[in-house]
C-alpha cells in the first residue's frame, strides 16, 4: 500500500524510519494513547486484501458464507474458512499494521474508517447481486452458540446503540436513505479506468483497474509491469506480501 498513490503526502501520508506518518493532511494527528502521530508498518505482518478475496465473496451464494461464524467451538458443524470476508478484512488491518494492527488502537488509523467503508461497499455490492430487497433485510445467519457468541446473534442489542438489534444494521433504509456506492472502476480492452491514479491492468484475461505506483514506490508485487511515459512511473498491481 506504501508503494500505491495512497501512500503520498497528497493522500494519506508517508512513514519516516521509525514508522510513523509525518507527511500528509493527517500528520500531526494525535492518538488517543498521546502519540503525536499515527503508525504504520505496511506489509510486515500480513497481506492487504486482494481481487481474489473480493471476488470469492462476491461469488457467495449462502449469506453464512458471508456473515460467517467467526468462532466455530466443539460441535460447531462450520469450518474457518479464510477467505471469509471478516477474515480477509482482519488480514488487511494486520497489512496495514501499526495503529491499525490492534482492536484497542486500530481507530487512531485514518484508513480505518476508510477501509471499512470498503469492507461494507464489498458486502453491499454481494446484497445487490445475490440477495433481493427482502433477504437484504431479513437473511442473517442462525443463533448457534458454538459457532458464534450470543453478542453477534441476530436479536442481541448493539453494543453501543441499545435501541438497535443487530438484524437493525441489514435494513434498506440506510441505503435507500443515508448514502449509496459509486461502482468500482472498470476497464477493458479499449477503455481505460478514467482517473489520473489507477491504470488498466491487461496483462491477465480479465482487465482491472489497479493503482498506479507513487515515484520511487516499490514495484515487486506486478510481475507485468510497464512504463507509463508520460510521468515516468512504473504502474502495478500492488498487493503487500
Amino acid at each position: 500500500m506504501e508503494s500505491r498513490m495512497s501512500g503520498t503526502v497528497k493522500f494519506f501520508g508517508t512513514t519516516n524510519n521509525e514508522g510513523y506518518v509525518t507527511t500528509g493532511f493527517f500528520a500531526p494527528w494525535e492518538t488517543l494513547e498521546g502519540n503525536k502521530y499515527i503508525s504504520r508498518e505496511v506489509g510486515v505482518l500480513s497481506r492487504c486484501t486482494t481481487e481474489y478475496d473480493v471476488d470469492w465473496t462476491l461469488s457467495q451464494t449462502n449469506v453464512d458464507n458471508v456473515l460467517a461464524y467467526m468462532y466455530p467451538n466443539k460441535g460447531c458443524p462450520y469450518s474457518v474458512n479464510w477467505e471469509w470476508l471478516e477474515y480477509t478484512h482482519a488480514r488487511t488491518h494486520k497489512c496495514v499494521g501499526g495503529d491499525m494492527s490492534y482492536l484497542e488502537t486500530s481507530a487512531n488509523e485514518i484508513l480505518f474508517p476508510l477501509f471499512h467503508c470498503f469492507v461494507d461497499s464489498v458486502f453491499e455490492e454481494w446484497r445487490q447481486t445475490k440477495q433481493n430487497r427482502t433477504q437484504r433485510a431479513n437473511d442473517y445467519p442462525e443463533n448457534l452458540p458454538a459457532c458464534s457468541p450470543a453478542c453477534h446473534s441476530r436479536n442481541a442489542t448493539m453494543t453501543q446503540f441499545p435501541n438497535l438489534k443487530n438484524i437493525d444494521g441489514l435494513n434498506n433504509a440506510y441505503t435507500d436513505n443515508m448514502y449509496e456506492y459509486a461502482a468500482r472502476s472498470t476497464c477493458d480492452a479499449t477503455k481505460d479506468c478514467e482517473s489520473e491514479y489507477l491504470f488498466c491492468d491487461r496483462s491477465n484475461d480479465a482487465p482491472i483497474c489497479v493503482s498506479k505506483a507513487r515515484p520511487g514506490g516499490h514495484c515487486g508485487g506486478f510481475s507485468n509491469g510497464k512504463l507509463n511515459k508520460n510521468k515516468h512511473i512504473i504502474l502495478m498491481k500492488i498487493y503487500a506480501p
